[in-house]
């Protein structure tokens, strides 16, 4: 019996092998897992047909296959009935309501001694069984709608309309329909898987915000502190005196550098009093709260009025820069004076200015 006759797909990979890559047949059969003798047989028929590599984009397996087999005939001792064209049929086949019987009965027709109905369908489904199942399709998901074709079948009428429509319209229908609901039901589901991993990490939300809480807190309290060392640097720039008086001997100018333990003024208090270097042989009978009698070289008619306010511990000398010492042999008795303070009983009016170091002459009533 002859060979089966090799796919137009698998002829069509032995011409790209041959002439677009420049395979021997020894390699070609390798690859394709056929026989290298049926490799050189294909190679031979094609160009007996005159085929080259590429092939034109609309040559068809049909007409592939006539061309390599165009004038084979029927070989000896093989089948002597004419050959139906099997891929004729195959094409007819896809006409809607068309069957192998009809044809058969066709074929019988034209060739009464040919092949029975058994025969006849047999040949083709081996025939059938060599062809490729392979169809690929590229398109993106939801473009297009495939339903397979059932047949010849009955209308569905619409219940309430009453309209006839196909069934496969209506399957059509149903099936976009089902899609539109599976899209929403999915879009529902998104949206609780959405929620549900929200409030899965709410504790998780939680944690964060009281850190944030407790970061601003944080802050918060540092500004404050913040705030009252700028209250206190501010605070530095004023300086009070401990008591009230007048400014004299000032020595420093707006927006001078100050440094520290620097003599800025001298602040003569508004509070005045006379400090009196009586001798120590005046002090017999003087004591403290006894009324005095001050007389100042500024104002000679003016007599003021005061008292004794305290004494002095200790000489002037004894607390001079360089106290004197008489420990040498040649001793002179010096008369010492202490210093009295006295207090005026009613300070002095603005009329009458009295300032340190001005001359005064007090007189102490002793009795």
């Amino acid at each position: 019996m002859p060979g089966e006759r090799v796919a137009m797909r698998c002829v069509r990979e032995i011409l790209r092998l041959k002439y677009g890559c420049g395979a021997t047949d020894r390699m070609i059969a390798r690859s394709t897992g056929l026989a290298r003798s049926t490799v050189s047989d294909y190679l031979n028929r094609a160009t007996a047909a005159g085929l080259s590599w590429p092939l034109p984009p609309t040559l068809t397996e049909a007409v592939l296959e006539a061309m390599l087999f165009a004038g084979a005939g029927i070989a000896p001792g093989t089948r002597r009935k004419a050959e139906p064209d099997w891929p004729a049929i195959h094409r007819e086949l896809r006409r809607r309501g068309v069957t192998l019987m009809l044809l058969w009965q066709e074929y019988r027709t034209q060739q009464p001694k040919a092949y029975g109905y058994s025969r006849f369908c047999e040949l083709y489904r081996d025939w059938e069984s060599r062809l490729s199942p392979t169809m690929r399709q590229v398109h993106p998901a939801g473009e297009r709608l495939f339903v397979d074709y059932a047949g010849q079948t009955v209308d569905v009428i619409d219940g309430a309309t009453g309209e006839a429509r196909a069934a496969q319209g209506a399957a059509a229908d149903q099936y976009k329909q089902s899609l539109s609901q599976i899209t929403g039901t999915q879009a529902q589901v998104g949206q609780a898987s959405g929620k549900l991993s929200e409030a899965n990490s709410a504790p998780q939300q939680v944690a964060v915000r009281q850190s944030e809480v407790e970061t601003t807190g944080a802050e918060i309290e540092q500004a404050e502190a913040a705030v009252r060392q700028a209250e206190l640097d501010l605070s530095y720039t004023k300086i009070y005196a401990p008591e009230d008086g007048r400014i004299t001997r000032k020595s420093v100018e707006l927006g001078a550098l100050l440094q520290p333990g620097q003599a800025l003024f001298v602040l003569v208090p508004a509070e005045m009093w006379v400090l009196a270097n009586f001798k120590e042989t005046q002090l017999n009978r003087m004591r403290p709260g006894q009324p005095v009698e001050i007389r100042l070289d500024t104002y000679p008619d003016k007599i003021f009025r005061g008292h004794v306010d305290s004494f002095q511990t200790g000489t002037g000398s004894r607390f001079s820069l360089l106290p004197p010492e008489n420990a040498t042999g040649n001793y002179v008795k010096v008369v010492q004076r202490l210093p009295v303070k006295i207090v005026f009983d009613e300070q002095p009016d603005s009329e009458h200015l009295i300032a340190p170091g001005m001359s005064v002459e007090p007189e102490v009533k002793v009795r």
